[in-house]
């Protein structure tokens, strides 16, 4: 092959002395100085030709969900051709399928510095950007793809879920309406519909979009499953598990439609049958924190709180910033006895929400359960500070200062308590107080 390369230089070579050069040196030096071009384009040729290669053998792979694998091709394709837009592009979808955010979003970045005018990258930088709950800057992306190909309905399609979740439902409403008269996928575009007006509070609105939307199609399980959350919302628990059964009947892997029963189920008083929904929410694979904390609240509701505590660390451990979560695990914690982590989830809420009322609350009640009275005394005060008729942490602090032997101060917050009918407050008052 290198052979015929060189008599391809020759040619060439003859090629350019034939041109009316006026000095023989000038064509020699053009003639080489184009040679050595001409080699290194031949060589960066080559490498994108195997780069191509690698993206082709990294797709197959993520075909077949295998995405080390297909990372560990892309990274090849990048490293024979470090201009290869696409390659960047896919290795960002890998990236984003194994949960690395941060690097996803350097390789779209440099995917558009190597190509600005790529819809497709702005489109999935627009997706990234959404599961990072960044639905400003998913917004201007999303815009971006729509100007370099205004006639792209999935990327409209996708500014509605952006414009839903940024609450910006009048503009949503608008581009709903315009695919759907321009007819795309328009049962899905009814349901968006229903769903804005479900957000907005206007059920009839919302039940009436669901009802055409099942028009265009009867087996949709996304439009019962709506339907069933309508029901929640209106407070017919029947009628809303009632729909979520259709919804699984359609389609038995639908994770959501179970939690959803499941919610409707407690709601209901069916404890039992909620926690076998939320097993199977799980089962399916959805590990969303939503679900493990529903179950760790049904567990500790059934009193398995060990149970509840292993689905609060998983709630926690997908959202460290999970506050309900974190707050129901030092209840939990804290009634089996383990003090000392209880009181770290305390202390992590408190660096997460430091004017929390209920939080301070909390971590006075764990100092009161290590005999700590001043500290309890503290945080009670606190948690008064942010909330001024919060009669659970004026009380407590009472009962803190009563067990720190200063009574005065004790009473006078039982008193307040109780003059404001909390329920606990009278028998303390009685107790401590009466003869005062």
């Amino acid at each position: 092959m290198m052979d015929n390369y060189c008599f391809n230089y020759r040619l060439l070579y003859c090629y350019f002395i034939a041109l009316n050069i006026p000095y023989m040196k000038s064509r020699l030096t053009f003639v080489f100085v184009f040679l050595i071009n001409f080699s290194q384009m031949y060589a960066q040729g080559q490498g994108w030709i195997r780069a191509q290669q690698f993206v082709e053998r990294g797709n197959n792979f993520v075909a077949m969900a295998e995405y080390q694998d297909a990372l560990n091709a892309y990274n090849n394709a990048i490293m024979e051709d470090d201009t290869y837009a696409e390659a960047y592009m896919k290795r960002a979808m890998v990236y984003r399928y194994l949960a690395r955010v941060d690097e996803a979003m350097q390789d779209y970045n440099k995917a558009l510095e190597l190509n600005p005018f790529s819809e497709a990258v702005y489109n999935n930088r627009a997706k990234l950007k959404m599961l990072a709950m960044d639905y400003n800057g998913a917004l201007r992306d999303i815009n971006q793809a729509i100007n370099i190909n205004p006639t792209n309905e999935d990327s409209r399609s996708m500014k509605v879920d952006d414009l839903i979740a940024l609450r910006k439902y009048e503009e949503a409403i608008v581009e709903i309406d315009t695919l759907i008269e321009q007819g795309y996928r328009v049962n899905t575009e009814l349901e968006k519909k229903a769903v804005v007006f479900l957000l907005l509070g206007d059920f009839q609105q919302s039940q009436l979009y669901l009802d055409s939307a099942l028009i265009y199609n009867p087996e949709s399980s996304i439009a019962y499953d709506l339907m069933g959350v309508l029901e929640l919302k209106r407070g017919d628990f029947e009628d809303a598990i009632t729909c979520f059964d259709k919804a699984i009947a359609i389609n038995p892997a639908f994770a959501m439609a179970y939690y959803n029963r499941a919610i409707a189920k407690r709601y209901n008083g069916n404890s039992e049958g909620a926690l076998e929904d939320l097993n199977q929410a799980v089962e399916i694979g959805q590990d969303s924190e939503n679900v493990f904390f529903a179950r760790a609240l049904i567990r500790k509701e059934m009193g398995d709180m060990e149970g509840a505590i292993q689905d609060y660390d998983q709630a926690i451990g997908n959202d460290e910033y999970y506050i309900d979560a974190l707050y129901n695990r030092a209840f939990s914690l804290k009634y089996t006895g383990d003090y000392s982590s209880a009181f770290e989830d305390a202390e992590l809420i408190l660096d997460l929400e430091r004017e929390s009322p209920k939080h301070w609350n909390l971590m006075g009640n764990i100092h009161m359960l290590f005999g700590d009275y001043e500290k309890a005394i503290d945080a009670y005060t606190e948690a008064i500070y942010y909330d001024n008729e919060f009669y659970t942490a004026i009380y407590n602090r009472g009962l803190a200062y009563v067990m720190y032997y200063r009574m005065d101060l004790g009473c006078a917050d039982l008193r307040r308590a109780k003059a404001n009918s909390f329920y606990k407050a009278e028998k303390a008052w009685g107790s401590y107080c009466f003869k005062r």
